[in-house]
Formats: structure tokens, sequence, C-alpha cells
């Protein structure tokens, strides 16, 4: 299919990061910055695989709105936080 999904793992995620009650997701913003959402992994899969399925094309959904990109594909400068080299 064309998309990667990267992978970050730690000993213990953040507990805002994580679903409440009857949330199936968490979507969060930094300064700036495009915003991203935090959903379990199965469902997600299940998902992209039905699509797949039926034919449809979800990497054309993606493009341009990787983190550090604009949604036509250019790249914008990352957003330099505090402590953080670059």
């Amino acid at each position: 299919m064309g998309m990667w999904l990267g992978c970050k793992r730690r000993s213990a995620v953040p507990r805002w990061m994580l679903p409440e009650k009857t949330e199936v997701g968490v979507v969060s913003r930094g300064d700036r910055m495009e915003a991203v959402l935090s959903l379990p992994l199965r469902p997600m899969v299940e998902l992209i695989a039905k699509a797949h399925e039926k034919g449809i094309d979800i990497t054309e959904i993606f493009e341009g709105h990787r983190l550090g990109h604009r949604t036509n594909g250019e790249t914008e400068s990352p957003v330099k936080l505090p402590g953080e080299k670059h």
C-alpha cells in the first residue's frame, strides 16, 4: 500500500493520551502543529484492511497530512520544542 506507521514504544503512556469512559480516541495538538489522533491500533488496522479490500487507496487521504508537511505536500520547517536540539 505504500504507507508506513511509526512505532514509539514507552514503558508507560501518559494517561492524557488514552481514551476515557466512552471515548474511542483522543485528539491532541501542540502550539502551531497539526492535530493528531490517538486510537487503539486494532480498530484502525481493521479499518485500513476493509478499505483496501474495497479498493480504496487510503494513501491519497493521508498524503500531505504527515506532521511537518503542509496539506499541499511541501515540507514545512519543524517546530523547535524547548530543550530540543536541531
